[in-house]
């Protein structure tokens, strides 16, 4: 079978350096999304680096230290120091006191962790912005020894250096590490570039002092991440193997390159071995860990058969790839493209036994083996390690920390892929490979910024359709509100409401805001106790003199819904916001409006809104196909109505048939007069239609409301008696009435223009049938 042909030395620099351009340009894309402190402990880890910047000495492991920061207790220091050294010239004290802890976060009510607060300083970004620079170096370094690592075991298959490395670095899990501050890119940085020096020991005279530098790099992994010490597996597997190649007589070798690797170790990281078992008995003091943080600890340890520990790795498994900061989910299409990935991987290794059977090329099945030999030893001491620490210890069930062995996985991705690809295809299918990854990077970018993307500041005065014009004690000032889709809510759908927020000045405390819609009866039918704007931006963190929208859909309860469905016609209820402290719901704050200073009690009404019922007044749908009689301002028209007379010829009943041909905002009230042939009032009705059971207000596009008025009893006016000659017998018969009218007002009593037919204000219904 056709074996590709292996590129220049040239052409793979160039595509490495556009691979690692591509990781930079990702991660640091990921870090402009991702608000500082909102990476997994990412504030406990700073809290690391400041304690050495400002203490100049290593933690001791002791409930003072563990009060500052639990990473104090479980971490070695190598990232932490390094860091230090690269920041601790910025002002590190500035960042810890503007950083303030969100506390919705432990109520679930928002995924940010710490509030971006407005009068913080720019340098308070400075020290933590370094650090996230820093992890990123170490992705960097981690994705680049990935590809290294893979050229090395896989000389025949130069291209699947670039899988690895996309596997690694443009996991969306991995992206938000390198764009945290964590020791989590260190730890994976480190051991892999181990591995790929002693991989390349046995072609040096002195293959004695690379595994020195193996030892060293073994060691700073060690003081990076503990969990990263798997690597002495996969190392010592090369080291047998170099030993098989050289024979087994040589015995001296071994010795030669253990003495060196343990040699690198000590010099690098035995100090910090020998103090650990100097003051807490262990090397790695697990028990003093367990100890300062009881809280983290299993009362007992899980046993093997406990079903909590494996849904626990099945989650482990499922948040290596796409859990962000604190329960960001990756959307289920995502993962589902993930498990398939892995499905493809993995009926791969059944393919590759048959596929062995035929495929003789020369190398292709020792270097195969050696791969899958040196991965599979190295992400199963991995696995088992965290595993057995996920017995031990709550809330260890994170992906991220398998990253130490991130590399040993994507090389047993990439041999299930490549035992289904035909040789001849192989470099096609790697292309195709990457740009799969990248776009699969790319992708979580748009899951984080709806996550914990701030309200975009509206540049010009917002209008609304509903001015509002009031200030919260607190400092929260609403605007008005739009209703998009009008007032009136049906079951089982939603109601869209945006509110327009601004503030003149910095809100000193975090307030939970909450919009209530309740009935009558003050029963509540839908209620929101939580944070502005999709719970990502607390009061605490509102710019004085910015203005936002906030959306919302509001949606009946499940009890609402069920009592609305059997409703036989609609009902009314009332919606209003307010806002509370966060840490006393019963203390409302008092509300003012800003045009007149009125006091306006301790929440705003916003609207009335009309629950629709399962048999809408709706009805006769046959007088609605033909032009509506009468048209006013706000959309308002008269689609057609009836007047009924008395056995005496006399105005007693009107039948108004409404339609709406845009939402409606504001309540009119609708007047209905029966006039004498000098415009005296006989008889007259002002109501909001059906009775106030349909207020104009609640009206959308579309609606058709049936308005049935009783007239009281017309009576004859002077007027009407003067006017009336001898002749004039059926005048008596009709009280002198001559037309009955309809219109409409608003609340000051301002009468809405008719746009058609033009007449002044109202539309005649009917005229009488007397002659002058």
């Amino acid at each position: 079978m056709a074996t590709p042909t292996i590129p220049s030395n040239w052409l793979h620099r160039l595509l490495l350096g556009l691979l690692l351009a591509l990781f930079v340009a990702l991660g640091s894309l990921y870090t402009w999304v991702i608000p500082l402190y909102d990476g997994p402990d990412e504030y406990a880890h700073f809290r690391y680096i400041s304690y050495l910047v400002q203490e100049k000495q290593l933690p001791q492991l002791d409930a003072t230290t563990a009060s500052i920061s639990h990473q104090l207790i479980q971490q070695p220091p190598f990232y932490y120091g390094l860091t230090a050294l690269l920041v601790g010239w910025l002002p590190v004290d500035v960042a810890l006191a503007n950083a303030l802890p969100n506390p919705y976060l432990e109520k679930g009510l928002s995924h940010r962790a710490y509030l971006t607060l407005p009068d913080a300083p720019p340098q308070s970004a400075w020290a933590p912005r370094g650090a996230r620079l820093v992890s990123l170096l170490g992705a960097t370094l981690a994705v680049l020894g990935s590809w290294l690592l893979v050229r090395r075991l896989l000389p025949q298959f130069p291209w699947g250096a670039y899988v690895v490395a996309a596997l690694v670095g443009f996991n969306p899990q991995f992206l938000f590490s390198a764009a945290s501050i964590t020791n989590d890119t260190w730890a994976t940085a480190l051991p892999v570039w181990a591995l790929w020096l002693a991989l390349r020991a046995d072609e040096s005279p002195r293959p004695w002092l690379r595994w020195a530098g193996v030892g060293a790099l073994v060691g700073l992994a060690a003081l990076t991440k503990y969990s990263a010490l798997a690597v002495v597996v996969p190392l010592a597997l090369v080291g047998l193997l170099q030993y098989h190649t050289r024979g087994w007589q040589a015995w001296r070798y071994p010795v030669q390159i253990m003495g060196s690797a343990a040699l690198g170790l000590s010099l690098v990281a035995g100090w910090w071995f020998v103090r650990n078992v100097w003051a807490y008995g262990e090397a790695i003091p697990l028990m003093q860990m367990v100890a300062l943080q009881p809280q983290m600890a299993w009362s007992a340890p899980l046993t093997w058969q406990d079903d909590t520990l494996w849904r626990s790795v099945r989650w482990l498994l499922r948040s290596y790839w796409g859990v962000f900061g604190y329960s960001i989910i990756a959307p289920a299409d995502y993962h589902g493209v993930v498990q398939n990935m892995l499905l493809v991987a993995l009926v791969g290794y059944l393919v590759w036994p048959v596929r062995s059977l035929y495929d003789r090329t020369q190398g292709y099945a020792k270097e195969y083996g050696v791969a899958l030999l040196l991965a599979a030893g190295w992400f199963g001491v991995t696995f088992g390690s965290l595993l057995n620490w996920m017995r031990v210890m709550r809330f260890t069930d994170q992906g991220r920390l398998l990253f130490p062995a991130a590399p040993a996985l994507a090389i047993l991705i990439l041999l299930g892929w490549r035992a289904w690809m035909p040789r001849r295809l192989e470099i096609a299918g790697a292309a195709i490979a990457v740009v799969l990854l990248l776009g699969m990077g790319v992708s979580q970018v748009t899951t984080l910024r709806a996550a914990y993307a701030m309200p975009v500041a509206l540049a010009t005065a917002p209008v609304f359709d509903r001015p509002v014009g009031a200030r919260f004690d607190g400092g929260m000032t609403l605007l008005g509100i739009d209703l998009p889709e009008g007032a009136a809510l049906e079951p089982g759908k939603s109601l869209p409401l945006t509110l327009f927020w601004t503030t003149d000045s910095v809100i000193p405390e975090n307030y939970t805001l909450f919009i209530h819609l309740a009935d009558r009866e003050n029963q509540l039918l839908y209620h929101f106790d939580g944070v502005p704007y999709g719970g990502r931006h607390p009061t605490r963190q509102w710019r004085p003199g910015e203005r936002f929208a906030d959306n919302y859909l509001l949606t009946l309860e499940a009890e609402a819904t069920e009592v609305a469905s059997k409703l036989n016609s609609d009902a009314l209820a009332t919606l209003s916001l307010g806002f509370y402290p966060y840490a006393n719901p019963n203390q409302r704050q008092s509300a003012t409006a800003l045009a007149t200073g009125d006091a306006l009690g301790d929440r705003i009404l916003l609207a009335t809104v009309r629950i629709l019922g399962a048999a809408s007044a709706n009805s006769e749908p046959d007088v609605y196909t033909s032009a509506p009689d009468a048209r006013w301002q706000k959309g308002i028209e008269l689609a057609s109505h009836t007047v009924a007379l008395d056995a005496q010829g006399l105005p007693h009943q009107v039948t108004l048939r409404w339609q709406a041909s845009q939402n409606i905002h504001q309540d009119y009230t609708v007047f209905v007069q029966v006039l004498d042939g000098s415009n005296q009032v006989l008889a007259q009705v002002d109501r909001q239609p059906q009775q106030g059971g349909s207020p104009t207000s609640t009206w959308r596009r579309g609606d058709r409301i049936v308005d049935l008025i009783d007239l009281p009893p017309v009576t004859e006016s002077a007027t009407s008696e003067n006017d009336m000659g001898e002749n004039d017998a059926d005048a008596n018969d009709h009280s002198g009435w001559r037309q009955v009218i309809v219109g409409l007002y608003d609340q000051t009593g301002q009468v809405l223009e008719i746009v058609e037919p033009a007449v002044q204000g109202y539309f005649i219904l009917t005229t009488s049938s007397i002659t002058e």
